[in-house]
């Protein structure tokens, strides 16, 4: 299969930056996504084109920050050309998520490529005192649509794709209404948000919860919070799409795009009200061989939602802090082989934007091989057809919005995780496929047995009445009910005990904790014994009810009850943890537990993997770099491989506009000559702590210019004979046409090329490489500049002599 690549300018981009073969220094790091010993491709393609993904992919604007891409590339040294990035964007498709329908730092390249974009809803409006209102907040909520009037009336609106709902804004509404409502001064309006939660949610009982984590742990507020963010969130959703399409049936609403985690957002009830769905995933702290996220929140949501899928898979330095090219690939593979439709693209330092020193400004920069494999990806899969989805829905998870409300904002996930695990075990480890369903559509449905044969609960302490009597229901009617959670229907949401339903259900009344350590199993056609990382309880069963498994003490770990023509089995420890997914001994037993239900298994849709040959490596630069100044970029690490120390010098025939008074023009050391100093440029601050900043010194300390227009020569020497091979020089503007001479005595030169120089678009960094013929070894090389018409600046930023390394010839 044949791949189209980067431009050829983009190319030349990244091989002055980071030319090498091997994975020196980084070789032996294991592997930190999914692994998939058997890919697939071809074979899993329909005949069905691509759909809306045809059109492009969503990207945030960092690569067009043009200044701030000029500033960072004139002092690492690195070509950044603002036009071959509008047309890459352009070729991509890309739509450019922003703050207005026009908003980009060259409105007449954005046009030349005919970029659209994607203006991003407003959020809370701001106070005269600097602050915010809520979300929420009726002011806020007419903020919101005048900016939406405002984008739709744009004289440019033309230029608009779609509409963005809005980032972050559910956890934004939660956290800020807790805040709040510990610390209300000049938001007293919190009072009537808290009086409307505890009407309309909480039973008349249960209001905002008052603070953040264990400030207020108490699950029966958080479930009334998280549902009034639910509903008022899903009213604007509506009212958004019902605006949009009345202006514009052809622009795309996409969803408002929650951030990492599992959220009680009950997606099938917002399905109708946006075209894409999208939401952000990653992994805070690094990833791990045995964590599929991206493929969960990809079929968690295409499943409740029926809409394309194209979730921001955090690769940047960040949720992702090490993607390399094969893990991007594997990630993005996720996201189809579970439904997704598309990418979502997000690429700055959100690890380091808001440190004066240390933000390496996006993976352009940071990690160019992560970025061309992003790029790659973007342009293969607008032609990729949609797979061949399994034709199988008889099996289905349960995203129980009700449990997973109880969470405290920011505490940890139990419920969320054991939802993800579960979907681990039955997919990836498994190999069968099933659908996730909501707590909205099990109340929706009149009968859930002509839908399913089983259905997985892996969360269900606090549930809903109804729903817990159509999940009895389910079984009475002949299905299978599988719960991981052994305090399941403990309560309902407003702390009414209600565990007489989980005995009626499961037969089993729950005893104490247990000190139990591991689960014995003698079924399923697996014998083992298995840890338990969670408390165990103490099944007590009725009767109908057959013992699966035993703790170590001999009592019930695993229960199944007979309750009518169906069963219902029970788990008495939380065995859905991420850490038993790398546990050889509980993926064996998840594969003969599921086998045993009669549920199909090895489909080969989880073998499916994007082509290999998307993952973008940098070409083997031969050679030794003389000048110590060459830098590899690797996943936001410097590596400074092939470099030697030769103590040259390098010299200048007419200083340039500025020099340090430190520095002697006729003998500047490399090691502190600004032609030399990237190891120093890459670690230049910014002028504040604040994002998208410019750098506090000005680019004169990191660069020579000269205005003067007559020829320029710099002279290096390097001390000794070298076999010199290659220059690369990095510059601004103009270059140029050049001379290069050779000498071993610097006083008798010999004529060695000639280079046709480069006028450049003004403010762009362009790089140049000279390949040298095949020559003796010389330790003097000097390059002539000619004379510039009067106006013109030669400004070069970096500068790098190769030559073959001892004992080899030159290429």
């Amino acid at each position: 299969m044949k791949i189209d690549r980067p431009s050829s300018l983009f190319i030349v981009c990244v091989l002055a930056l980071c030319n090498w073969s091997s994975d020196r220094g980084i070789a032996g790091e294991p592997f930190h996504s999914w692994v998939i010993e058997r890919p697939q491709f071809r074979s899993l393609l329909s005949n069905e084109p691509p759909g809306l993904r045809r059109q492009g992919g969503l990207i945030w604007q960092h690569l067009l920050d043009i200044p701030v891409g000029r500033a960072t590339a004139v002092r690492w040294g690195v070509r950044f050309v603002s036009k071959e990035m509008y047309r890459l964007h352009g070729e991509l498709g890309f739509k450019l998520i922003a703050s207005g329908p026009n908003r980009t730092d060259d409105p007449v390249m954005a046009r030349k490529h005919k970029l659209q974009t994607v203006p991003e809803c407003p959020r809370q409006k701001r106070l005269p005192n600097g602050d915010r209102l809520h979300i929420l907040h009726p002011d806020s909520i007419e903020h919101y649509f005048q900016g939406v009037t405002g984008f739709l009336n744009h004289p440019d609106a033309n230029l608009m794709w779609g509409i963005f709902a809005g980032d972050e804004d559910d956890d934004v509404a939660v956290y800020r209404s807790a805040m709040l409502k510990r610390q209300p001064a000049g938001h007293t309006y919190i009072h009537e948000f808290d009086r409307q939660v505890r009407e309309q949610f909480g039973g008349g009982q249960w209001g905002i919860p008052a603070g953040i984590k264990n400030r207020d742990p108490n699950p029966f507020r958080w479930i009334a919070l998280y549902r009034f963010v639910a509903d008022r969130l899903r009213d604007r959703q509506r009212r958004l799409y019902t605006l949009v399409k009345s202006r514009n049936r052809n622009l795309v609403v996409t969803s408002f795009d929650s951030p990492g985690g599992v959220y009680p957002t009950e997606w099938s009830l917002l399905a109708p009200y946006a075209d894409l769905f999208t939401l952000q995933m990653g992994y805070p702290g690094g990833s791990t061989r045995w964590r599929a996220t991206a493929g969960f929140h990809s079929k968690l949501v295409s499943d409740l939602t029926g809409k394309d899928f194209w979730p921001c898979t955090h690769f940047e330095h960040y949720n992702y802090p090490h993607s390399r090219p094969e893990e991007v690939l594997e990630e993005v593979s996720q996201i189809f082989r579970n439904g997704g439709t598309g990418i979502h693209i997000y690429l700055p330092d959100t690890l380091n934007l808001s440190k004066t020193k240390g933000d390496l400004r996006t993976s352009y920069f940071s990690s160019p091989r992560r970025f061309h494999t992003v790029m790659n990806i973007a342009r293969f899969i607008r032609t990729m057809p949609r797979l061949k989805l399994p034709d199988y829905s008889k099996t289905a998870i349960l995203h129980n919005d009700d449990t997973i409300a109880s969470r405290p904002h920011d505490n940890p996930d139990i419920y969320g995780q054991a939802t993800e695990t579960c979907y681990t075990f039955l997919g990836p480890v498994a190999t069968s496929w099933f659908k996730f369903i909501d707590s909205a559509q099990v109340l929706k449905w009149s009968t859930l047995r002509d839908r399913f044969d089983v259905i997985y609960l892996p969360a269900a302490k606090y549930q809903r009445k109804q729903i817990t009597s159509r999940l009895r229901q389910f079984v009475e009617d002949g299905g299978t009910l599988v719960c991981g959670d052994p305090e399941a229907f403990e309560t309902d949401l407003l702390g009414n005990d209600t565990s007489t339903l989980r005995t009626e259900i499961f037969g089993v009344t729950l005893g104490d904790r247990s000190r139990a350590k591991s689960i014995r199993v003698r079924k399923f056609g697996w014998t083992g014994e298995l840890p338990i990382h969670s408390p165990a309880f103490a099944l007590k069963p009725g009767p109908n009810v057959e013992v699966l498994a035993t703790l170590d003490d001999g009592t019930p770990a695993i229960t199944s009850h007979k309750l009518g023509r169906g069963r219902a089995v029970l788990f008495g420890a939380n065995v859905l943890l991420a850490r038993n997914v790398a546990d050889q001994r509980w993926r064996e037993f998840f594969q003969a537990f599921v086998k045993s239900l009669g549920t199909p298994i090895g489909f080969n849709i989880w073998n499916f993997q994007l082509p290999e040959n998307l993952a973008w490596h940098e070409p083997r630069q031969p050679g030794v770099c003389l000048t110590n100044n060459r830098i590899i970029w690797r996943e936001e690490v410097p590596l400074f491989h092939q470099n030697i120390e030769t103590q040259g010098t390098y010299s200048y025939s007419i200083s340039p506009d500025s020099l340090p008074e430190s520095l002697n023009a006729n003998t500047i050391p490399f090691s502190a000559g600004r032609l030399t100093d990237r190891r120093r440029a890459i670690l230049a601050e910014k002028e504040s702590a604040r994002p998208y900043v410019g750098f506090k010194l000005p680019e004169h300390h990191w660069v020579a210019s000269w205005s003067n227009p007559q020829t320029v020569a710099i002279t290096f020497d390097l001390k000794q004979p070298r076999p010199l091979t290659q220059v690369k020089l990095w510059h601004r503007d103009i270059l140029p046409d050049m001379t290069l001479e050779i000498s071993n005595d610097g006083k008798a030169w010999k004529p060695l090329v000639k280079a046709v120089g480069h006028r450049g678009h003004p403010g762009d960094v362009y790089d140049k490489v000279v390949d040298l013929p095949r020559i003796p070894p010389s330790r003097h090389l000097r390059i002539h500049f000619a004379k510039r018409q009067s106006g013109e600046k030669l400004t070069l930023a970096e500068v790098e002599l190769w030559a073959a390394e001892p004992g080899k010839n030159n290429p």
